[in-house]
């Protein structure tokens, strides 16, 4: 992916509490090259504008928000009288993205993830190269700097392929990611609220949505 300044709202790298802006030049790709001083786990993180996304099709919205646990939007979006979309009434969605991914020079066990304060994230709670093989890898999900319980965390365990688990946070908003073997993972979860937007981006939309992801290794031990 190229480095598009006009997406960009925030990108950083920390270390522990030690943090730094990240910035490359508009149309660079890769988007970010890193250069670590400290052999520690890093933590990249990127926030993204908003965006939007139109339905025009009842059934689709109601898919994907099924999909996404998050089956209570639909029917919170006829139960408030609103009608059903058509071509000229799509339901709009804004949403944007807060991303993280674990960086651990050399397979390091030192240094573990942080919250740094993104709008929604997901938090290791240990640092995957300290995690022994068969055992799961805690998470959790915050949503606007607390936990988030009841919410689905979906896991990719290979690249390409459908999400091989489907997580509920618990009341701390933590589920146990089971291993599924050594190589990449992508975490994903979705809350969505009420638009909370405000200018010209939010004219006509009707919801909001925070994509929290998180991306890690596990070695085989």
């Amino acid at each position: 992916m190229p480095w598009i300044d006009r997406w960009n709202v925030r990108s950083e790298l920390w270390q522990g509490k030690e943090h730094r802006e990240l910035r490359s030049r508009d149309g660079d790709r890769p988007a970010l090259r890193l250069s670590l001083s400290q052999e520690r786990l890093a933590t990249v993180v990127h926030e993204s504008n908003i965006d939007k996304l139109d339905f025009k099709v009842w059934e689709k919205f109601v898919s994907y928000t099924d999909k996404e646990g998050l089956s209570a939007i639909a029917r919170q979006h006829l139960s408030e009288g609103n009608p059903k979309p058509d071509d000229n009434n799509p339901i709009r969605e804004l949403y944007a993205r807060f991303a993280k991914t674990l960086v651990t020079p050399n397979g390091t066990t030192q240094g573990d993830d942080v919250a740094t304060g993104l709008t929604i994230e997901l938090v290791a709670l240990e640092n995957p190269m300290r995690i022994k093989a068969g055992a799961g890898l805690p998470v959790q999900l915050l949503f606007r700097r607390e936990p988030l319980e009841g919410a689905t965390v979906k896991v990719f365990a290979a690249p390409g392929q459908e999400h091989s688990r489907r997580l509920i946070t618990d009341a701390q908003g933590r589920v146990l990611v089971p291993d599924d073997g050594p190589g990449p993972y992508l975490l994903n979860a979705i809350a969505m609220t009420k638009v909370v937007a405000t200018g010209d981006v939010a004219e006509g939309a009707d919801w909001q949505s925070f994509w929290a992801s998180l991306t890690f290794e596990r070695r085989g031990r």
